[in-house]
């Protein structure tokens, strides 16, 4: 029987640059730690208030999403895809469980397995509601431990 891959789930965000880009350096951390620890990486985003794609042109979104995937896979690693959560005004708390739940059992996993590195204090906050790790990179969020960055965050994983 193969072992299962316990998922790490890292915020889209912090693979940005100050002009909403990836940012390589940090791809780079990503790749490395993927390598040595052999874990599958999604990225974690807040779901969009409203997707916009049209014939002639692509959301923002999805385009940064297809952008963040094309950086990874030429660093030489691979995203398993993002998991968008809803967080709006009006979006519920159990509806976050409920997707992270959905998403564990894709994996074939407990929910307490998740392993989340993110700033957002939302996103965060559902990944320790769920049972599951939660690592905090520079904000202080209940929950999670606190790391000065993404780097210092993958390395606490290994």
């Amino acid at each position: 029987m193969a072992s299962k891959t316990v998922p790490v789930l890292i915020q889209r965000g912090l693979l940005l640059d100050e002009q909403r880009g990836p940012d390589p350096a940090r791809i780079d951390a990503l790749v490395a730690f993927q390598r040595s620890a052999r874990r599958r990486l999604l990225l974690l985003a807040r779901q969009p208030v409203r997707w916009r794609p049209t014939r002639n042109s692509v959301d923002e979104d999805l385009g940064l999403q297809q952008t963040l995937h094309q950086a990874v896979r030429r660093a030489g690693a691979e995203l398993d895809g993002v998991l968008y959560l809803t967080v709006g005004l009006f979006a519920r708390r159990q509806g976050r469980l409920d997707e992270l739940v959905r998403m564990a059992d894709r994996y074939r996993i407990e929910p307490a397995e998740l392993v989340a590195v993110g700033s957002d204090a939302t996103l965060l906050e559902s990944i320790v509601q769920s049972g599951g790790r939660a690592l905090s990179v520079g904000e202080r969020v209940i929950g999670a431990s606190r790391h000065p960055s993404l780097k210092a965050a993958l390395s606490a994983l290994l």
